[in-house]
């Protein structure tokens, strides 16, 4: 399992969700987890790595911040461990993507594995929920890279044609439904190695080149999220923040995060993003940023 790397983690604003949560630091260091948000507002974070001390590294825990708390509860562990996996949301269920797929059940407070370990990669892979299913992309190991959508709710997976020019061992992209198709944007090339911009969009089940991002980006030291309601996609990494709209196709500068981080997980709540743990390059102080759509501003929340 990897060590050093980062997934895109995805996250929709949905105005289905109950009342708004307020992020609070991560009961203890972590990252490569993934956060998505119940229906009830309530917040809830799995998998990653957490102490090197403790039990599997933490990579099966759970954790949920209700709304009005300020703490975090330990949940149900998942059933498979995952770390740099990715998650999805369909229907309001939180679904947990790596070498296996797994299903949140609140009421119960139990996961469900929807699709067993042995066809999608372990990690390094770019996960999102789109028009009622899940859709993988790249990952390592090497041999498991590739572009699958998992129906729900069968658990059925089904290899498909990747984006043109990807290989196998090629990892870390963006990969996001935006106004209501399947973009993959970035990523880690295996051969020749090196970071690109290239941008596909999937268009009756075809992927069709679009103009690339104004630079290269990959999803190591950053995330992604969407905002608008599905209008528009934020990409950040070491480099700094692109927008990208649906309506024009166009990418605009965002304001970059406040420091270099891997593999953090974000989320999208009103009109902001939060980051929430990640590994930071230079000391290891927790991470809780806020980033202000509307005013293109983070805003570091960690407690002091």
């Amino acid at each position: 399992m990897r060590t050093s790397w980062l997934l895109l983690f995805a996250a929709c604003s949905n105005p289905t969700l109950g009342p708004p949560v307020t992020p609070r630091a991560l009961p203890s260091p972590r990252h490569g987890h993934c956060v998505e948000q119940l229906p009830d507002g309530s917040l809830l974070c799995f998998g990653g790595f957490a102490d090197a001390s403790a039990a599997d590294r933490g990579a099966r825990q759970t954790w949920r911040l209700a709304p009005g708390d300020d703490t975090w509860q330990r949940c149900a562990d998942l059933v498979h461990e995952q770390a740099f996996g990715g998650s999805g949301v369909v229907d309001g269920v939180v679904y947990a993507i790596g070498e296996a797929v797994q299903r949140y059940e609140p009421a119960a407070d139990r996961w469900h594995v929807v699709a067993a370990p042995g066809v999608l990669p372990r990690s390094h892979l770019a996960a999102c929920a789109h028009d009622g299913a899940l859709w993988v992309l790249a990952g390592l190991p090497a041999n498991d890279t590739g572009f699958f959508r998992v129906d729900l709710p069968s658990g059925v997976i089904t290899a498909l044609p990747a984006p043109p020019g990807w290989k196998h061992g090629d990892h870390l992209p963006f990969l996001f439904s935006l106004g209501d198709e399947l973009h993959a944007l970035g990523g880690m090339r295996n051969e020749p190695w090196g970071v690109v911009a290239d941008h596909h969009v999937r268009r009756d089940g075809q992927w069709v080149a679009l103009h690339p991002a104004p630079r290269p980006l990959w999803a190591k030291f950053g995330a992604g999220a969407t905002i608008a309601h599905g209008k528009a996609q934020l990409c950040f990494d070491e480099n700094g923040g692109l927008r990208l709209d649906a309506a024009t196709g166009s990418f605009t500068p965002c304001a970059a995060p406040p420091a270099m981080v891997a593999m953090p997980a974000a989320v999208t709540i009103g009109d902001a993003i939060w980051w929430l743990g990640g590994m930071r390059v230079e000391g290891r102080a927790p991470v809780l940023w806020r980033y202000d759509v509307a005013a293109d501003r983070w805003r570091d929340e960690t407690p002091r």
